[in-house]
């Protein structure tokens, strides 16, 4: 715990981020039904704009009044944000008006994070508030006609793309207000020392190909239904006038637990009003405490410093249930080139007879780019295979100039035939005793992995003596066996890329290079003392890499205090911290965490 907030201890030191997130799937969505007389709800993601009446309304609406608008606009949304260091818990609510003498349907689309997990939705209307449930989607809806044909009041939350959700509400009373409420968890973008948090407030127009169909559209917006796009009236809501309100006033707060000192806070796209209430904590909201929904909300701050920071955040609702702990791990802003950790990489390409085609093309590109941008201390392999495995030197060379232009003249020439024998590669990549006082393993392996005995090569790679290898498997082609790439990853502390036969392979090395090229602390293990911690995710930590957080989270049921200790190799010298931890009885803040 910190003395300025429970619930959160900071030390210095450092080190990078690894999130799992569940996303909801766009199969399910939320829905309920009220018993006496109200609801009904169905369920995914949301935008801002103008809100369409229901056809039938709309129809209807017409035979009472002279000139009916064909959409009412959202009175007001309301975002409110906590973030718990990497996580950002998000609580939306859009109060929806009916200014018109019939009780109407209306239709909204707007747009969430891709990335995010929804795990709360209902609706008010009066003192009365109706709960959603996640179900099937075509239950989901069948349930909402059913209670709107009936009269009764119903939402439907609904997701048209991962980042487009469309909203519908039945039977809004005459001139009346209906308020929905949305949470969803996200986690934070970051980009090196940056963390940056995004509410998206627009769905922005969509170009639309193919030839309209004959039938009616599905939805509301400006375009037709098309045969390339058959859904293009969902996700397409009409568009104001630049700088045009649209009456949707919306208003931003953002309170930060980064559970380390925050070094600064940029306002990307509004004016804000900051007040950084402690080392570690702020809040955040809009200068013009109302905005115009025309624009994505974007802040982001920066956690690095001079030292790396080792920080944890708890929450547990009560005792009845489980407790969770996040452990935050931040490197210092400045990392020296000696302070790099000197890799052996190990190129394993695959030239078997089924990467044939663009496949070995792509190879060649991802291998050319992995060889250009090794760090001046590494050493380096390039191991070909294919029914039999080829090398380009017996063991390992120094990344000189001369070595990385030889080793691309050896890449170049490769040709793809024959099968795919890849355990035999492993073998003579990985074979032979580690010395514990060499230089990290770090073998990429560019195949498509179609082979048969995926369980013998995983079972060789979870040999202990490979324990120090880092595995990061790269899929080549159009059908590549996804299961031993990922699997491979998971059990080798890597990650893994895939490269399809259009894709730009460079820029796809490029983004390996960005994530893998500079190891800070290598060799990472958490000692929890006597404190129970269970489920930890990574269960292997990875590397550390210069500029990037690492996210460690885990589950505990015995409240308890201690110290744990973390230990690592920097430049092959061992280093360790220690920092007190108490996982409390109970601790309301961060429910993200869970």
């Amino acid at each position: 715990m910190n003395a300025q907030s429970p619930g959160h201890r900071t030390q210095s030191m450092r080190l990078s981020l690894i999130t799992p997130i569940v996303v909801l799937a766009s199969a399910f969505v939320f829905s309920a039904v009220a018993q006496a007389g109200y609801t009904v709800l169905g369920g995914m993601p949301v935008t801002q704009g103008q809100m369409r009446i229901g056809e039938d309304d709309f129809e209807r609406l017409k035979t009472k009044l002279p000139a009916p608008s064909p959409s009412f606009t959202l009175k007001e949304t309301r975002v409110e944000t906590e973030i718990s260091g990497v996580l950002a818990r998000v609580r939306v609510s859009q109060v929806f008006q009916n200014p018109h003498p019939d009780r109407l349907e209306a239709l909204y689309v707007f747009p969430l994070p891709e990335d995010c997990a929804v795990d709360a939705y209902s609706f008010q209307i009066g003192e009365r508030v109706i709960v959603g449930e996640v179900k099937r989607k075509e239950e989901a809806r069948q349930e909402y006609e059913q209670a709107r044909n009936e009269g009764r009041k119903a939402a439907l939350l609904e997701q048209e793309r991962a980042n487009v959700f469309s909203q519908s509400v039945a039977n809004i009373p005459a001139n009346s207000e209906v308020t929905v409420h949305i949470e969803y968890v996200h986690p934070l973008e970051i980009d090196e020392d940056r963390y940056v948090f995004r509410f998206p407030m627009v769905v922005g127009p969509r170009y639309i190909p193919g030839t309209p169909v004959t039938r009616p559209n599905v939805g509301r917006g400006w375009a037709a239904d098309t045969d390339q796009v058959p859904d293009a009236s969902r996700i397409t809501p009409d568009s104001l006038p630049a700088g045009m309100r649209n009456g949707n006033d919306v208003f931003v707060s953002v309170k930060i637990d980064a559970a380390m000192p925050i070094q600064q806070i940029v306002p990307v796209t509004h004016e804000l009003d900051i007040q950084q209430t402690s080392e570690t904590h702020a809040a955040i909201t809009l200068k013009n405490q109302s905005t115009i929904a025309d624009k994505d909300f974007i802040v982001e701050y920066r956690l690095a410093g001079n030292d790396s920071t080792l920080a944890s955040l708890t929450h547990r609702e009560s005792e009845a249930e489980d407790g969770y702990v996040m452990l935050a791990l931040q490197p210092k802003w400045s990392i020296e080139p000696t302070e790099i950790t000197p890799r052996e990489v190990i190129l394993v390409l695959d030239t078997s007879g089924s990467m044939n085609g663009p496949a070995i093309s792509q190879l060649r590109l991802f291998a050319d780019h992995v060889l250009d941008h090794l760090n001046p201390n590494d050493e380096f392999r390039v191991i070909a295979f294919s029914n039999r495995s080829t090398a380009f030197q017996p063991d390992a060379v120094s990344a000189t100039d001369a070595n990385i232009q030889s080793a691309k003249q050896f890449v170049r020439g490769l040709r793809a035939s024959g099968g795919t024998n890849l355990l035999p590669a492993l073998k003579l990549a990985l074979g032979g005793e580690a010395d514990e006082s060499a230089r990290p393993r770090y073998m990429v392996l560019m195949t498509d992995a179609l082979v048969g005995n995926d369980h013998s090569i995983l079972r060789y790679l979870r040999q202990p003596e490979f324990q120090d290898a880092r595995v990061f498997p790269v899929a080549f082609g159009a059908a590549p066996n996804d299961y031993l790439i990922s699997r491979a990853a998971e059990m080798g502390r890597g990650f893994s890329m895939q490269v399809t036969n259009q894709d730009n392979s460079p820029e796809i090395a490029r983004r390996f290079h960005e994530l893998a090229s500079q190891p800070y602390m290598t060799d990472l293990q958490i000692d929890w003392g006597g404190l129970v911690v269970k489920d930890q995710v990574p269960s292997r930590l990875p590397d550390l890499y210069a500029g990037k957080p690492l996210i460690v989270l885990g589950r505990y049921d015995t409240p308890a205090s201690g110290t744990i200790t973390l230990k690592g190799n920097v430049s092959g010298q061992p280093v360790q911290m220690g920092m007190e931890l108490e996982l409390p009885e109970q601790e309301a803040e961060h429910d993200s965490i869970g």
